[in-house]
């Protein structure tokens, strides 16, 4: 072979290669908020899908192995019973301690065995997660549950004017008058307060608590590695939510865990078809198990309910000896 017919071979072998490289991704959700970490789920499974090592440390492992997907968590005890009750009497900073002081957290956040090309968190409630990009000398990219809200804005260098930007607290719409902009700023103000004082300097005690690992000491403060994360991913979306203005590092993704959807099972579709009178939908979301409310508490909801004449469905697997009205159906 000529050197010309080399070079000739050498140079069509590159132009149809495709070179790719894979990351090592860490997502680092520790708090136990499905719902927000459900938002941004399919996300991690299609980086793992394409080929990128995805370390997950949250309190939600799968239920299936997928490749290239790790599990880290949860990190809350099996053993630890929630009553309903107590979640009046706790705050994020002080589940963030449970969560935080947890054997397999400490140990994930003191280890050196591991080293990651890009950091993924979730600030809400949970701010020091940023400081997982400086362990790690990575950048970082923000997932933001909802559209951000007053006390969010600043990190991302984004207006939050309270003229014509509503709060997401107030479910307003764009179209204000003056007295739904005078609560707006009310409850903006008020926000920044709370935040700067109060609650702030709780989530820097967090920090400083747990996240002393090697060179943490080289470490910026909170505020300062907030306002340099590298990109923001937003769990909504103009068209059902209020148009604002963002900044290009900013993109809203709302509906990526939106799927084909499915028929709905027999039972479920023969309910609704006799409901004559329409049906309600009964949910305290993610996080609360209706059982674990007081009995009393619960006979209160379970007889209003059952005076309805609409179905009621309630998204609850109720105990044994559970007695419930005809127009009521229940499931997980």
């Amino acid at each position: 072979m000529s050197r010309n017919m080399f070079f000739c071979s050498v140079l069509c072998i590159a132009a149809f290669t495709i070179v790719a490289r894979a990351a090592n991704i860490l997502v680092f959700m520790p708090l136990p908020i499905k719902s927000h970490f459900r938002g941004f789920q399919p996300l991690f499974e299609e980086l793992a899908h394409r080929g990128h090592n995805v370390t997950v440390a949250s309190s939600f492992p799968l239920d299936r192995p997928i490749d290239n997907y790790t599990d880290v968590g949860p990190f809350i005890h099996k053993e630890r019973v929630r009553n309903v009750m107590e979640l009046v009497h706790m705050n994020f900073v002080t589940l963030s301690d449970i969560i935080m002081s947890h054997e397999n957290m400490k140990k994930f956040i003191q280890s050196n065995s591991n080293s990651f090309d890009l950091v993924m968190i979730e600030t809400f409630s949970q701010e020091y997660t940023v400081a997982m990009g400086h362990k790690f000398n990575a950048p970082v990219i923000n997932l933001a549950p909802a559209m951000p809200w007053v006390s969010v804005s600043k990190w991302l260098h984004i207006p939050s004017t309270f003229s014509y930007i509503p709060d997401v607290y107030l479910h307003s719409t764009g179209n204000m008058d003056f007295v739904d902009r005078l609560k707006n700023t009310i409850t903006g103000l008020m926000q920044s307060y709370v935040d700067n004082y109060l609650y702030l300097p709780k989530i820097k005690e967090v920090m400083d608590t747990h996240f002393k690992y090697e060179g943490w000491e080289s470490r910026l403060p909170l505020e300062h590695m907030l306002k340099n994360v590298s990109l923001t991913l937003v769990n909504s979306n103009y068209a059902i939510g209020v148009p604002r203005p963002y900044l290009p590092g900013i993109v809203e993704v709302g509906g990526m865990h939106v799927t084909t959807p499915k028929s709905l099972p027999e039972n479920i579709q023969t309910f609704l078809d006799v409901a004559d009178e329409g049906v309600i939908f009964f949910s305290f979301g993610s996080v609360i198990n209706i059982n674990d409310l007081p009995k009393e508490k619960l006979n209160i909801f379970l007889s209003v309910i059952q005076k309805l004449k609409q179905k009621v469905i309630i998204k609850w697997t109720p105990n044994n000896g559970v007695k419930l009205s005809e127009n009521i159906m229940t499931g997980s």
